[in-house]
């Protein structure tokens, strides 16, 4: 995947964004457990992306973008989400931030990514209103 990417990158010269789940972490408080073989595949990770020139995008919200296991002896997590941009999108949107959500029906955080920042929902001026008939309608899922 990562020679993929770095294809994608070299052969488009505008603002660009990667986001998603890259199943490798880049620093240890990323992950709550580790063994060399994290710790090799996140010094090749964080390689990548200094030799890309990638810059990551802020985030807030959980720590961590995946977990599993019931208890604290078999819980694993780690933050495999992240977005990586290259110097022009960064420039365009310097204002940029990502959120992780809340996991539902699932062990994977989705990435809730804003290019122009947060606005605080009292500044919309209105309220939000819930549409009943989107239960019934057959994409709602």
């Amino acid at each position: 995947m990562w020679d993929e990417l770095k294809r994608f990158a070299h052969t488009h010269n505008k603002p660009w964004l990667f986001a998603g789940d890259f199943n490798d972490t880049r620093f240890p408080p990323d992950r709550n457990k580790s063994c060399r073989e994290t710790d090799r595949r996140s010094r090749l990770f964080n390689e990548w992306i200094e030799e890309m020139d990638l810059l990551e995008v802020e985030f807030s919200g959980l720590e961590h973008t995946w977990a599993r296991g019931r208890t604290i002896e078999t819980r694993q997590s780690a933050r495999l989400y992240r977005a990586l941009c290259n110097d022009n999108w960064a420039l365009r949107f310097n204002n940029a931030t990502i959120k992780h959500l809340l996991a539902v029906h699932s062990d994977h955080s989705p990435l809730f990514i804003s290019p122009n920042g947060f606005v605080p929902m009292q500044a919309l001026h209105r309220p939000f209103r819930f549409q009943a008939t989107w239960l019934v309608h057959e994409k709602f899922k």
